[in-house]
C-alpha cells in the first residue's frame, strides 16, 4: 500500500498542516486538562456544544481520542482527490460528486448551527440534498443488482419525505415528532446499509470509504444504547459516553461523504461493474436475499426505541442534580444549564405542554423550534402553534430560557429587576437602622456591639442554646414561659427572645462586669431574667438559622442576668415600620423575672 504523502493529493499540504495543528491543540489542551483538572477548553474544542461534565476525571482521555479521530477526519476530508486524476467523464458521476460535496457542506453547517433558533424550513436544504443523493446513487450504481437499488431508492425516498413531514409538523405538534422520528431513522439507515453494500460490490470506492459509513451506521444503532445500558442511569460518565460516541458517528459520516466523492475521481473511477442484462427468473430471484437480509437485520436491531437517542427521566434528573456526600448521602443540589436543564425542566413539570415520552434529542430540537417562534413573536405563527399543538409559546419563557437566547434575556431582565427591588428594600431597611437612636451607656460596658445590618427572623424568635447533654430545647417548656411576659425567657442553657416576625429588627448588645442602671425611657418593653450558662457561650440567632449575635458570656460559664429592651421603630410616618433591641448581659445570680416596663405602644 502506497504511503499517504500530502503531495499525492490535490490539497494535501494545507490539509496536513490544518489537521496536524488541530491534533497538536487537542493533545496540548488534553494534557492541561488532565494536570489542572479543568477540561473546559478541550471539551469546547472537541465536542463544541451541549452539557459539560462537572468533573474532568477520566473523560479527558475519551475527548483526546475523539479529537484524534476528528484530526484524521480533517485530513480525509480536506486533502481532496488524488493529484493529476481527472474527474470521471460520466455526467451522472460528476453530478453525484457535486451533490456529495454540497451535502457535506450542509452537514457541517447543520452541525455547527444545530442549536441556534431557526424556523423549520432551514432544514429543507439538508432534505433536498438527501433526496438528490438517493436519486443519483440509484443512477450511478447501475451495475448493482436491480432489486437492491430499487429497495434503496424506495427506502431513501420515503425517509426523506418522512423527514420533511417531521420538519413541517414538528413545529406544530410535538407528538408528530415522536411518531415520525423512528420512521425517518429506520428508513434512512436502511438506505445507508444498502448503499454501503452496493459500494462494497462496486470497484470505485475504497475500503476506508465503506467502513467509515458502516461504522457510522453501526454507532447510530448499537453503541449509544450500549453506553446507556453500561451506566444504568444518568450522570457525568454516561452523558460523556453518549456525546463522545455521537461525535464519532458524525465524524465518520462526514468522512464517508467526502471519501465517496474523492474516490469517484480516483484511480479506480473507471472500474464500474458491467451493467445488468435481463436474467432468467431463477437468477433474478437469487438477487433478492441480500436486500431482504438487510431489511431483516434492521428490523431485528433493538433500534425502535434506542435509535432516537437517550431518554432522561425525572428520576434521572433528580440524581443528576443531587450532590452526594462522602458516605453516599444527599447533601445538596448542583445547578444545571443548557439543554440538559431544559430537558429536566420538562421532565419535572406535571403541567408541561411537551410530550413526556419524546426522547431528549427530539425534545431539544422541538424546543429550539419553539424558541424560533418565541423569538420572532409573530402573533399569527404563535396562534397557529397554539391551535395545532395546544402550546402557548409566550407562556414558556421560564421553560425555554436555558436554550433560547431571547427567553434567557427576558428572564435575566426580570431577575435583575427583582434583584434591584430587593437591594432597594435592603438599603431602605439599613437606613432605618442607621437612623435609629444610638444607646449611650450610663456606665462603661465591658463590650458593646451595634449590628450594622438589620436582622430578619422566620418565626419572630431569637434563641441561644448551649448543648450540655442534659436539656432538650424542644421539650423544656421554654415557649410556655415566654408567653408570661411576651419578651424574654430563660432556662439553664436555653435563652429565648420574642419579637415580631415580619418587620426587620436593629440589635445592639452590651456586656458589663457589674449590674448597669435600669433604663426604660424610649423603650416600650423592658424585662430582665436570670440565665445559667453551662458552656460559657451565649450567642443569640434566628431559631431557623442565620448570623449569630456577639457572645454575651463576658465571664465564661456561670450565672448571668439578661436585660432585654424592646421598642418599635417609626419610619416616614409609619409607627410600626421596624423594631429595635438592646440586650444587656452581666454576671449575677437569681432566676427571678423582673419586668422593668410593661409592654406599651409607640
Amino acid at each position: 500500500m502506497r504511503p499517504h504523502r500530502p503531495g499525492r493529493y490535490r490539497f494535501g499540504w494545507p490539509a496536513a498542516l490544518f489537521a496536524g495543528g488541530y491534533l497538536v491543540a487537542v493533545v496540548v489542551f488534553g494534557v492541561i486538562a488532565a494536570v489542572s483538572g479543568d477540561g473546559e477548553v478541550v471539551w469546547r474544542l472537541v465536542v463544541h456544544r451541549w452539557w459539560r461534565p462537572t468533573e474532568p476525571g477520566w473523560y479527558v482521555l475519551s475527548l483526546v481520542l475523539l479529537g484524534g479521530m476528528q484530526g484524521w477526519a480533517l485530513w480525509q476530508i480536506l486533502r481532496g482527490r488524488l493529484a493529476g486524476q481527472d474527474v470521471a467523464p460520466d455526467r451522472r458521476v460528476r453530478r453525484l460528486r457535486r451533490v456529495l460535496y454540497a451535502y457535506l457542506a450542509v452537514q457541517l453547517t447543520y452541525y455547527v448551527a444545530f442549536f441556534l433558533p431557526s424556523p423549520w424550513w432551514v432544514d429543507v436544504p439538508r432534505d433536498v440534498g438527501r433526496l438528490a443523493l438517493v436519486v443519483l446513487f440509484h443512477q450511478v450504481l447501475d451495475g448493482t443488482p436491480r432489486a437492491l437499488r430499487s429497495v434503496a431508492l424506495a427506502a431513501g425516498t420515503l425517509g426523506v419525505v418522512s423527514s420533511i413531514g417531521e420538519e413541517v409538523f414538528g413545529e406544530l405538534d410535538v407528538r408528530a415528532v415522536e411518531q415520525i422520528f423512528d420512521l425517518v431513522e429506520l428508513l434512512w439507515s436502511l438506505w445507508m446499509v444498502l448503499i454501503l453494500v452496493a459500494q462494497a460490490r462496486d470497484g470505485r470506492w475504497g475500503g476506508v470509504t465503506v467502513w467509515s459509513g458502516a461504522a457510522s451506521t453501526l454507532l447510530a444503532f448499537l453503541v449509544m444504547p450500549l453506553a446507556l445500558g453500561l451506566s444504568g442511569g444518568f450522570g457525568g460518565p454516561t452523558i460523556t459516553v453518549i456525546f463522545v460516541l455521537s461525535g464519532a458517528r458524525s465524524v465518520l459520516m462526514l468522512v464517508w461523504l467526502a471519501r465517496s466523492a474523492h474516490d469517484l475521481a480516483g484511480p479506480h473511477a473507471g472500474a464500474v461493474p458491467r451493467r445488468e442484462r435481463p436474467a432468467p427468473a431463477r437468477a433474478r430471484l437469487g438477487r433478492w436475499p441480500l436486500p431482504v437480509a438487510a431489511v431483516v437485520l434492521l428490523s431485528l436491531l433493538p433500534a425502535a426505541d434506542h435509535a432516537r437517542g437517550p431518554f432522561t427521566s425525572r428520576s434521572d434528573c433528580e440524581r443528576a442534580r443531587s450532590t452526594v456526600g462522602e458516605y453516599g448521602q444527599h447533601v445538596g443540589s448542583r445547578p444545571m444549564s443548557g439543554e440538559m436543564a431544559f430537558v429536566c425542566e420538562v421532565r419535572g413539570s406535571d403541567g408541561s405542554p411537551f410530550s413526556q415520552s419524546v426522547p431528549d434529542l427530539a425534545l431539544v430540537a422541538y424546543g429550539h423550534r419553539l424558541c424560533g417562534v418565541y423569538t420572532r413573536d409573530d402573533p399569527r405563527e404563535i396562534a397557529r402553534v397554539r391551535e395545532a399543538g395546544g402550546v402557548d409559546v409566550r407562556g414558556l419563557t421560564r421553560t425555554l430560557d436555558e436554550i433560547c437566547p431571547r427567553a434567557a434575556a427576558i428572564v435575566k431582565a426580570a431577575i435583575d429587576e427583582e434583584d434591584r427591588e430587593i437591594a432597594e428594600r435592603e438599603a431602605e431597611e439599613q437606613r432605618k437602622c442607621d437612623a435609629a437612636p444610638r444607646h449611650r451607656p450610663l456606665v462603661r460596658p465591658e463590650s458593646a456591639s451595634v449590628r450594622r445590618e438589620s436582622l430578619w427572623t422566620d418565626y419572630g424568635v431569637l434563641e441561644a442554646y448551649e448543648e450540655d447533654g442534659y436539656n432538650d430545647p424542644f421539650e423544656d417548656g421554654l415557649h410556655e414561659l415566654l408567653q408570661k411576659n411576651g419578651l424574654v425567657a430563660a432556662l439553664p442553657g436555653h435563652l429565648m427572645i420574642s419579637i415580631y416576625a415580619d418587620p426587620r429588627v436593629c440589635v445592639t448588645t452590651e456586656t458589663y462586669a457589674r449590674r448597669p442602671p435600669v433604663e426604660t425611657r424610649g423603650w416600650h418593653h423592658v424585662v430582665e431574667v436570670g440565665y445559667h450558662s453551662p458552656t460559657g457561650e451565649i450567642k443569640l440567632r434566628d431559631a431557623m438559622g442565620g448570623p449569630e449575635l456577639p457572645d454575651l458570656a463576658v465571664r465564661g460559664k456561670g450565672h448571668y442576668r439578661i436585660r432585654v429592651h424592646y421598642a418599635w421603630l417609626p419610619w416616614k410616618g409609619e409607627k410600626y415600620a421596624g423594631q429595635r433591641l438592646l440586650i444587656m448581659a452581666y454576671p449575677g445570680r437569681g432566676d427571678e423575672v423582673v419586668v422593668h416596663r410593661k409592654r406599651t405602644g409607640p
